[in-house]
């Protein structure tokens, strides 16, 4: 939980004061290859500003993410939904 808080305020900061304190890839900074995760971040942060452009140079996977944990979501609230019409 604590992570995801860190995330979110960690995301906040970026939108809102332009201070990254994000922390640095690990996989990155062992071997000093990028991964296929590098980047998605910024991605989305540039899909919030609708720069479909930036997001897609900062990494082009979140294209695929994106629809895919809209969709995993979507059954998971309808999942949750059902349950409390039944029960």
């Amino acid at each position: 939980m604590l992570v995801v808080v860190y995330y979110g305020v960690s995301l906040l900061l970026y939108l809102y004061a332009k201070i990254d304190v994000l922390p640095q890839c690990l996989f990155k900074s062992v071997f000093g290859i990028t991964c296929f995760g590098c980047g998605l971040t910024k991605a989305f942060i540039q899909l919030l500003y609708f720069d479909f452009l930036g997001a897609y140079h900062s990494n082009p996977i979140i294209f695929l993410v994106l629809p895919l944990l809209v969709y995993i979501a979507y059954k998971d609230f309808n999942k949750v939904n059902q349950k409390n019409i039944l029960g």
